[in-house]
């Protein structure tokens, strides 16, 4: 809206970043201290990935002053969309020459960086807590930040995204996705056509290697939402089950395992509730598997 600005907590609060907490306290217990070596970092995911230009600005900044005042390079962790944000901070918005000054390692976890097969909030019109109101509906069809969660077309490729659809027998990929989204849900309009031909350039894209090292941790074993057919009589639409984390399907994780050069990849293939999307980052276990890889990280670089 014109005149209205969105503005994330300044770099190192990690107070509002809820779903951290268990990570923080785990690090705290690991040796870490906040605001010395131990940072949060939000950003405006409604927006994303336009909007956060003043928030990288801040990080590369901090990222400079952190490495002249302890002598360390920054080892990001990012969970869900936050992956997408980290990466294109990484490969887009600085400078390899940079982040091989300034960044040890990136570590993604339960990455959403290539969309996903399923695309609830945008067919549900539901944000939250937010009521599903017509107004509500309308403002998350307009968001970049939902729009940038469509399947990515290189990483999806032929795989299909609607079975039986523009005809019954017919599919639709990731590629042709825009008609299913104009023509059958009518999310796509004059309205909001412009921001999706500018998510569209995005979606397009492979994604992008970071010039340091990862680790990517996410999960197979989970039924999980993962595309959609449209039954033959009733022309209502269905959600498809395939292997996932019990919220995203493994396609951003799996992209980057096969074609990074760089990467380390955990696949827990565990159907157990503490590796599904929203608990892995709070699981012993994991935060082990993180730590050990930050720890492993550092001491080759020494």
């Amino acid at each position: 809206l014109p005149g209205f600005k969105v503005v994330s907590d300044d770099f190192g609060n990690y107070t509002q970043l809820s779903s951290y907490a268990t990570f923080v306290d785990f690090a705290i217990q690991q040796g870490y201290t906040p605001y010395k070596d131990l940072f949060g970092v939000g950003y405006n995911f409604m927006m994303h990935p336009f909007g956060n230009k003043d928030t990288m600005e801040e990080i590369k900044s901090n990222a400079e002053k952190v490495k002249q005042d302890i002598g360390e390079k920054l080892i990001f962790v990012a969970n869900n969309e936050g992956c997408h944000f980290v990466n294109q901070f990484l490969t887009s918005y600085v400078n390899s020459d940079w982040v091989n000054n300034y960044v040890e390692s990136v570590i993604y976890i339960a990455p959403t960086f290539a969309g996903s097969g399923t695309f609830q909030k945008l067919i549900e019109g539901q944000y939250g807590l937010f009521l599903a109101t017509p107004t509500m509906k309308k403002a998350i069809y307009k968001m970049p930040g939902q729009l940038i969660l469509l399947p990515n077309h290189i990483v999806y490729g032929d795989t299909t995204i609607i079975k039986h659809y523009p005809e019954h027998g017919q599919i639709t990929k990731a590629s042709d996705i825009k008609n299913f989204l104009t023509n059958y849900l009518h999310i796509i309009t004059d309205d909001n056509s412009k921001i999706y031909d500018e998510i569209e350039h995005f979606l397009k894209q492979p994604i992008a290697e970071p010039p340091v090292k990862s680790f990517i941790m996410y999960n197979t074993a989970i039924n999980t939402p993962s595309s959609y057919k449209i039954q033959r009589y009733t022309e209502q639409l269905q959600a498809v089950l395939g292997r996932g984390d019990g919220v995203i399907s493994p396609e951003s994780a799996e992209f980057a395992c096969s074609n990074w050069t760089q990467v380390t990849c955990l696949d827990w293939g565990l159907n157990k509730r503490i590796y599904s999307h929203d608990q892995m980052i709070n699981d012993n276990t994991s935060l082990t598997e993180i730590f050990n890889f930050i720890s492993n990280s550092s001491d080759e670089t020494e």
